[in-house]
């Protein structure tokens, strides 16, 4: 029986891929399932990925023609997925040897749908370690666990630091275009239809902040569809669920003010996506400034954002190290 399938979604991953099948292949569990979407790539990645599916009968490959983005491919992944339980992994990180084990078990010794873990947080220079709040083992109701993903301590939108059981995924919970934030809409359609999430304070997942991701090359059509989309799912948010409003609207604060810096990234400024955040942030300034909860950095963030975005601008430019 196959206990876990493993979904990496690729593209154009050539250089970081090995270090995270290595990883599935060093697990302490053997009934695992590998499935890699080569979401169209064009940097001869498939070479590597053939190499092992014909060493080891537990990796697949899939190939898309054009590159769809990671929601499409984690969709085309579980619809070849036969595991009890799904991961989904990203090409660039890669896990500890006793995550398939340990965190299978804590499934089943709990009878839990989902699973949440922690992670380490990997740069160029240092580890990171990034626990959740709460110490050890905790459990929520699937609704508990949406407020929860909306505080911003314990459970995360992230895919990639949790296991399900399969049976509660479908393929329309992922997104079908490319976009910024494109987790937050699967776990929403998650949470809302399960029963019990277990989370776990310790860390199975290394996260590589790399260079040249999606995330870290500056603002385009990718954080522009995921504005839109915040906007989207936060109205829904707010009418479905309005004695968590004042949790939904801090996280989408932070979420669109996370958009604000990628345009200082590159220098691309869209300047009615500008306008709106900052708006945003000056009308709610108060649910940031006064809870404290909320990191003292989001906190200075909003406040410069509220003032003129070239303060936040030069703030983020003399942390990182840019000449103004």
């Amino acid at each position: 029986m196959i206990k876990v399938s493993v979904i990496i979604p690729i593209y154009n991953v050539k250089n970081y891929i090995e270090k995270q099948i290595k990883s599935i292949l060093a697990q302490t569990m053997s009934e695992w399932e590998l499935i890699l979407v080569d979401d169209g790539s064009t940097d001869g990645v498939e070479e590597i990925l053939e190499e092992y599916v014909h060493s080891d009968s537990r990796i697949k490959a899939v190939y898309h023609e054009v590159n769809q983005g990671a929601g499409p491919a984690r969709a085309t992944g579980l619809g070849n997925a036969v595991g009890e339980c799904v991961c989904f992994f990203d090409a660039d990180d890669w896990v500890e040897p006793e995550t398939l084990e340990d965190v299978y078990n804590l499934m089943k010794q709990n009878d839990a749908q989902v699973v949440c873990y922690s992670r380490y947080e990997e740069y160029s220079n240092r580890t990171k370690l990034a626990l959740f709040k709460a110490k050890g083992i905790q459990k929520y109701t699937g609704i508990e666990a949406l407020q929860e993903m909306h505080r911003r301590k314990n459970i995360r939108t992230s895919s990639w630091n949790k296991m399900y059981k399969r049976d509660v995924l479908s393929k329309d919970m992922f997104a079908k275009e490319k976009l910024v934030g494109e987790d937050y809409q699967t776990m929403i359609a998650l949470f809302e239809k399960v029963s019990l999430v277990v989370q776990t304070d310790k860390p199975y997942y290394h996260y590589y902040f790399r260079k040249g991701s999606a995330l870290n090359t500056g603002y385009s059509d990718f954080y522009k569809n995921g504005f839109n989309s915040y906007k989207k799912y936060e109205a829904y948010m707010l009418e479905k669920y309005p004695q968590f409003a004042k949790d939904i609207k801090r996280y989408h604060l932070i979420e669109q003010m996370a958009i604000v810096v990628a345009m200082f990234k590159n220098d691309v400024y869209d300047d009615v996506v500008r306008r709106e955040i900052t708006g945003n942030v000056r009308k709610n300034l108060g649910l940031l400034i006064f809870c404290r909860d909320i990191e003292l950095r989001y906190k200075l963030a909003a406040l410069a954002l509220s003032i003129h975005y070239g303060i936040l601008r030069c703030g983020y430019r003399l942390i990182n190290g840019r000449n103004t």
